[in-house]
């Protein structure tokens, strides 16, 4: 990953011979290339851009092919989970059809938290030695569907599907 520079490097000449109009065109070269660094560097950073329309991510997936392709990002408000064991289906609404549906997704991931005490912010998906405490998540062509195996209706969930058109 690319980092932003934070100290410039510019060329000292000392030369007399060189005219003033020489080293400000030398400076000037600088400054373009140190703006065109930084400007590559932020290009590569992913955004922190979550919201529940569908938005592009400054990720670029086979860069080698024409370009590459530029994902795109849905943060998708599940609600209270369900408040005994069972599969709880949301609708994500993102329109790939089904057959090319599991090529498309690339990333998916949540959060979940409790808001009374005590206070407690948990993965999605959640892995746990204790069984009844783990909580699967998978993504078909329709629902989002997140699988508890006990009462989790104290928490609030939400998940971030990526997906390619």
């Amino acid at each position: 990953m690319a980092q932003i520079p934070i100290t410039q490097l510019f060329t000292k000449n000392n030369e007399k011979q060189q005219s003033d109009k020489t080293r400000l065109d030398k400076t000037s070269t600088d400054l373009y290339q140190n703006f065109n660094n930084i400007s590559i560097s932020l290009s590569t950073k992913e955004s922190g851009y979550y919201s529940s329309l569908e938005s592009e991510t400054s990720i670029t997936i086979f860069p080698e092919q024409q370009g590459g392709k530029k994902p795109l990002r849905k943060y998708i408000n599940v609600g209270l989970l369900r408040n005994a064991a069972g599969t709880q289906q949301v609708a994500h609404n993102i329109g790939i059809a089904a057959a090319y549906f599991t090529t498309r997704i690339f990333r998916i991931f949540g959060t979940a938290y409790k808001s009374g005490a005590p206070v407690r912010n948990i993965p999605l998906p959640y892995p746990s030695a204790t069984a009844a405490d783990v909580i699967e998540m998978y993504v078909d062509n329709q629902y989002i569907n997140i699988v508890v195996g006990k009462d989790m209706s104290a928490y609030t969930a939400y998940v971030c599907i990526e997906y390619l058109l």
